[in-house]
């Protein structure tokens, strides 16, 4: 489906580029003067608004994310670890394209040069500060923006439909013992509902934020008798500044945050930590998450919160035993669950790895009619397939999708 007019367009720049920044906004004026996008950027934000949750709305609803880059830009913690962070991954599901442009001389990192396109697109990759003529430049620019508004009004962007086939299938392996774990684990052996922490080990095949929506959305309120009640699902960039973080998440205002400020029902908060650069400062930083949750009372009238801790490994092999070590270490007064995402069994009738072309299929953009089908596999989505059943399932409906293409 095309975007439509105007496209809202979240402009990023570190502040000691203000200078060209300025240059920037009144150059791209025109395009909204025509009405196709629609520019926003920190210095509307005025007094009283809360700069952090504003920023993460905008940036969530942003359908351009242009970035002014630069060494001082790369170097920011907050653009970085927040604004980027976020704009990628919209820009891989396809709902916000991300737009860098070369504002000063530096080298970017492989992860950006290898995947999109820097302005001004020319012969030769210009900065727009080394050129000599900078109107020129800007003029260029700003036509190479409107080219990309004018693809996605058209629906020429995303070339196909931005979802994985892997995140839409209800799992290749029996989850169930996984989830009883988890009801189990966030329960306080008193009675009392606690804050408690769900900590999450899988690889990056296991899809293991859809996982942790699934048990939140279907199982996690139940679990702590809240009814039914649908989930307030909030995102941690960064275990490091977990006390901002939580902060910023739960309140949306510039003061002191009360505990009994917590919403009525379940809060769920968010985290994704790499376990294969794990360090003893991530110890300590984990043993800390795990003290602080264990200082709270416990949580009155039907309030609920938990918190998701993805651990992200290649191989989940000891790993899981380290973190328990870990959680006994630290003798937080809280429940903490330690599971990892499922695997599929190694004497399925046919594996995950005996699948290369549905697993290849995985990663990539695919037809929306074609999840449908895989969803019609399940006659019921809350039970699990047996692998021998799904596989000539899966198998025949990639061999026809493919002579399709």
């Amino acid at each position: 489906m095309p975007f439509e007019k105007p496209l809202r367009a979240f402009v990023s720049y570190c502040h000691t580029d203000s200078r060209l920044f300025g240059e920037f906004r009144a150059q791209i004026k025109s395009l909204e003067d025509d009405g196709i996008i629609k520019v926003w950027h920190d210095r509307k934000i005025t007094g009283g608004m809360t700069w952090d949750q504003t920023i993460r709305r905008k940036l969530d609803e942003a359908h351009l994310f242009i970035a002014l880059t630069s060494a001082e830009f790369n170097d920011s913690n907050y653009i970085e670890g927040v604004e980027m962070k976020r704009a990628e991954v919209r820009h891989q599901e396809g709902t916000c394209r991300l737009i860098p442009i070369l504002l000063r001389s530096w080298i970017p990192p492989k992860r950006l040069t290898s995947q999109y396109q820097f302005l001004p697109i020319s012969d030769q990759l210009r900065a727009v500060a080394s050129s000599k003529i900078r109107a020129d430049v800007w003029m260029r620019i700003v036509g190479q923006i409107q080219d990309v508004a004018d693809e996605m009004l058209a629906g020429q962007w995303p070339e196909k439909p931005a979802h994985c086939l892997f995140p839409d299938l209800p799992y290749l392996c029996d989850w169930r013992q996984t989830i009883a774990d988890i009801e189990k684990g966030v329960k306080s052996p008193t009675g009392q509902r606690l804050p408690c922490v769900v900590i999450l080990i899988a690889t990056r095949d296991d899809c293991y934020e859809r996982f942790m929506r699934r048990v939140a959305n279907r199982h996690l309120s139940k679990a702590l008798g809240l009814g039914e009640l649908e989930p307030d699902i909030k995102t941690l960039d960064r275990l490091e500044l977990f006390k901002d973080e939580i902060h910023n998440a739960l309140v949306d205002r510039d003061r002191p945050f009360e505990k009994k400020d917590l919403r009525e029902g379940l809060t769920v908060l968010s985290a994704t930590e790499n376990g294969d650069d794990w360090t003893v400062q991530k110890d300590q930083l984990l043993i800390d998450f795990l003290r602080y949750w264990g200082d709270w009372d416990a949580l009155t009238g039907l309030r609920g919160l938990v918190s998701f801790v993805c651990m992200v490994v290649t191989r989940k092999k000891d790993f899981k035993a380290k973190i328990e070590g870990l959680v006994q270490k630290a003798q937080a007064n809280v429940p903490v669950v330690v599971v990892e995402v499922p695997e599929i069994p190694s004497d399925s009738a046919a594996s995950w790895t005996e699948l290369p072309e549905v697993r290849r299929l995985c990663g990539s953009g695919v037809e929306l009619d074609m999840r449908k089908k895989i969803r019609g596999f399940y006659p019921n989505p809350d039970e699990p397939l047996p692998m021998g059943v799904l596989a000539p399932k899966l198998l025949d409906l990639v061999q026809r999708y493919r002579i399709e293409a």
